[in-house]
Order: C-alpha cells, then sequence, then structure tokens
C-alpha cells in the first residue's frame, strides 16, 4: 500500500491518538530570530514518543477502509492524477495537485460524519500554509491546539492536518491543509480559541532537532504579543458540519491581506475544472462552498488577544483579522463571475456550430449548470455580486431559453439530469427565484420585460412543471 495514503486515513480519522499528553502546550509568537531555531514545547518530545508508539496502529485504519465501497478503494488506492485551475478559479493556472488524494480525503471525510454522535458537531478546517515555512509534507507536521476539550489542557497535542493540495502558478509554494475534529454540541452559539502550529522536521530521522512554531497572528492597534484565532459557530447552526475556511498560516502578520487573497481564489470552486469533470450533481454543495469562502473571508476570521487558558472566551471582545477586505473579495469575485461568462459564451458558441443532437445535449449541462450557479450566487452572496452588463444578461437569458427538439425541451432535460431529486430541485426554485428577483432590480433588466419572461420557463421546470414537455432519460 502506498504509504502517504495509508497516513491519511491513519491521522485524520484516527486523532485521539495524539490526545494522551496533558502537558501544558500554550500558544507563544514566533521567535523572531529566524536563523536561531527555538527550543522544542515541553511536551513536543513525548508527542513525538506517542507518534512512534501508535504507527503500529495501522490496521486499525485499514479495517475502517476494508468497509468503503469500491469507487472510494479505487481512490484510496489509485494512481495519482494532475489537473490545473486558474488564478481567477476558472482556468488551468494554479490547481495542479494530486486528485485522488483529494478524493480520498472527501470520500474518507464524509465517513467520518457518519460517525458523529447525537451531542457532537463536526468541525472542519481548510487553511494554507505559506511558502516561509518550506512545508515538507514527509517531514514536518501542522496540528490545530487549543481543542482538545477531552482532557485538563485544552492546548496539548492537537488535531493533525493532511495536504489536500499543493499549489502551483500564483500559489506555488503553498500548501492546502485540512483537519477534522468531533467538538462538543454546546459549542454552538458559543466561541472557542485554537490556533495552527507547525512543527519542522518531526518525521525526519532526527526528531530531537524538531523545531516547533506557533503561526504569527496579530490585531490591529493592538500590541500584545499573544493572539489566537476564534471559532464561531452560529447560534442557528443546523448542518452536518461546520467548515471553517481560514486563510493562511504565516510566520509575518503583515503578508496576511497579499495571502488570503491567495487562499480566496484557491478555495472558490473552479467552474473550468466542474466543466472539465462533468462534476454536474454537486451544484447546491458548490454554491454553499462558495459562500462560506466569501462569507467567511470577508468577516468569519476572528482574533483575540489571548490572556489565559479558558475554555469559553465569550467574555472577551474578538477583533477582525482584517479590515477593508471585503473590497478585495468584491473584486474576487468580479474575476470568477468574469470568467464564468467567458465559458458560458464558448459552450453556446459550441452548441451554434453543431448540428449534432447528442453533442448538444451534452454541451447544455454545463451550460444549465453554471447559469443556474450564478443565478443562486445572488440568492446567497448579492451583496459581493458584481452589477451584471447588458451583455452577459444576454448570454444568461440565451442560455435558459428553452430549446425545443421533436417535443422535447432539451434545457430541461439538462436541469432533470443536473437535479436527479424533487426535493432538490424544490429548494433550488426558491434560491433561482430570489436570484431572479435580485437581477430584476438592475435598470437594464428591469426595462426589458420579455427578457425576464424567458427566463421563467426555468422555474416552472424546477418546480416540477413539465408539460407539455417529455423528458429522455440520460
Amino acid at each position: 500500500m502506498d504509504e502517504t495514503k495509508t497516513k491519511v486515513s491513519q491521522k485524520l480519522y484516527n486523532s485521539d491518538l495524539y490526545e494522551q499528553d496533558n502537558k501544558q502546550m500554550s500558544p507563544t509568537t514566533l521567535n523572531e530570530n529566524k536563523n536561531k531555531k527555538p527550543e522544542a514545547e515541553p511536551s513536543t518530545s513525548k508527542m513525538l514518543t506517542r507518534f512512534q508508539a501508535n504507527k503500529g496502529k495501522e490496521k486499525e485504519s485499514i479495517s475502517f477502509v476494508s468497509t468503503l465501497t469500491n469507487k472510494a478503494k479505487s481512490y484510496f488506492f489509485g494512481k495519482e492524477n494532475n489537473s490545473e485551475e486558474a488564478d481567477d478559479g476558472n482556468s488551468d493556472a494554479d490547481n495542479s495537485y494530486e486528485t485522488s488524494q483529494e478524493e480520498t480525503i472527501e470520500t474518507l471525510f464524509h465517513a467520518f460524519c457518519l460517525k458523529k454522535t447525537e451531542d457532537q458537531i463536526v468541525v472542519r478546517f481548510q487553511v494554507m500554509i505559506s511558502p516561509e515555512f518550506a512545508f515538507d509534507a514527509m517531514k514536518d507536521k501542522v496540528y490545530v491546539r487549543g481543542l482538545s476539550y477531552k482532557q485538563e489542557n485544552l492546548w496539548a497535542n492537537g488535531i493533525p492536518m493532511e495536504v489536500k493540495r499543493k499549489g502551483t502558478g500564483s500559489i506555488t509554494g503553498f500548501t492546502w491543509l485540512t483537519a477534522s475534529a468531533f467538538l462538543p454540541k454546546n459549542m454552538i452559539g458559543r466561541t472557542q480559541e485554537y490556533k495552527y502550529f507547525v512543527i519542522k522536521g518531526e518525521s525526519s530521522s532526527e526528531p530531537k532537532k524538531a523545531q516547533s512554531l506557533w503561526e504569527q497572528l496579530e490585531i490591529k492597534n493592538n500590541y500584545s504579543n499573544r493572539v489566537n484565532r476564534v471559532l464561531q459557530i452560529p447560534q442557528n447552526f443546523q448542518e452536518e458540519y461546520h467548515e471553517q475556511f481560514d486563510d493562511v498560516i504565516l510566520m509575518e502578520n503583515r503578508r496576511r491581506e497579499e495571502f488570503r487573497k491567495k487562499a480566496t481564489k484557491a478555495f472558490l470552486p473552479s467552474f473550468k475544472k466542474i466543466v472539465d469533470e462533468k462534476d454536474f450533481l454537486t451544484l447546491e454543495e458548490k454554491v454553499n462552498k462558495f459562500s462560506r469562502v466569501i462569507n467567511q473571508h470577508t468577516n468569519g476570521i476572528l482574533f483575540i488577544e489571548n490572556n489565559g487558558n479558558s475554555y469559553y472566551s465569550s467574555y472577551r471582545r474578538p477583533e477582525p483579522s482584517l479590515t477593508g477586505y471585503d473590497v478585495t473579495c468584491n473584486n474576487i469575485v468580479y474575476q470568477w463571475t468574469t470568467g464564468l461568462f467567458e465559458i458560458l459564451e464558448g459552450l453556446m458558441k459550441k452548441i451554434s456550430e453543431t448540428n449534432d443532437e447528442e453533442r448538444v445535449a451534452q454541451l447544455l449541462k454545463p451550460l444549465v449548470y453554471g447559469c443556474i450557479f450564478y443565478l443562486l450566487l445572488h440568492s446567497k452572496v448579492h451583496n459581493k455580486m458584481p452589477n451584471i452588463n447588458k451583455e452577459n444578461f444576454n448570454i444568461l437569458v440565451t442560455a435558459l431559453t428553452p430549446m425545443i427538439c421533436d417535443e422535447r425541451c432539451m434545457k430541461l432535460e439538462a436541469i432533470n439530469f443536473i437535479f436527479n431529486s424533487p426535493q432538490t430541485k424544490e429548494a433550488v426554485a426558491e434560491a433561482f427565484e430570489e436570484g431572479l428577483n435580485c437581477l430584476i432590480k438592475y435598470k437594464h433588466v428591469k426595462e426589458n420585460p420579455v427578457q425576464i419572461l424567458k427566463l421563467l420557463p426555468t422555474v416552472h421546470f424546477l418546480r416540477g412543471c413539465n408539460q407539455p414537455f417529455s423528458i429522455k432519460q440520460t
């Protein structure tokens, strides 16, 4: 078995193995002298001993993998593939990574969620580590610390993180890390401090020389050298899991805005990748991810001054980690939607150039998907969406206007392929109408009622009102 992929399941889903040391491990700031390696924290050597002692428990993770479907097994043991993604989230520049590794982590994560008990919630952390750390996945480790609620000291040990993707292009040197944990349900509506902890050389041949580093965090106009992140789960949380899209683990906080911009772009779904991989069955999931990334990177990454080792920190005021980042987010969304409409226009051009009915049917799936994606984004993050110009509105209308062929509505068939259950279509229909209402507020849209009427059949199709058209099963 591939050793790297064995470690994925071993460390992601046996994280309790790392929560056995009660020695104090409170966060401290990074040593300003980058040339001098700081000594390991008091319990680092014991943590390393625990890590070595538990390597023999590999059978436990393998037995878990053996219960997965054949498709999941193929992800776990399959060969590695490369694909690339753009700086604007829609082209090929920045997304080269091990596809099978990422799909493995996703498959195992959803299986992990099924093990949650009634008094627990699942929290998933997504973060980039900056090139400053020269992160080597074979030698270095990163942990989420401050959430060891089963222990006397919350900062002991931590949740081990795994590599989800390695960056190329404009994010060369960055690595996307992820970790998951069960936390008590009573954390809903409250806040908890945490911080990322890096151990350079933990898995090297000389672990005693490992270098322990806390990420550097700063609060504007606050000169304390002890700052933590804040996990804040909404009071009305009812989802399967809470996903925390953090920005970047940094050695120098001064580069936070520059590097967060790269993280925001990398975390957003790539429409080009969706089209290339024909991933048309996860539209709601992708829209929700887009919304979470934008909202969290604008308002949801909070820091707090650390003045103790308290369990909950609601009595102190969390501060925004950046101010004015909403303008940057608006620009990123503008670039993303520009790329989206360029792809939609290209798909329409291909449709106009072919008389092959089956080819048209295949091209309509990403076309319809992209248009509905766009309107759902208006229902989720309308305040971040750029005004739609006349050219793009015409693309949207043309793309969703019913296409009739031998008493078949081919766009209806595309909708039924993308949304394969009545419940899903009904939920999407409501969000689609909300998005459409947002568009109608624009002057040049409001002044074209005929164009608006051409979009209404899509609402009917999502509501299940298909007559008089028949549906060809694909």
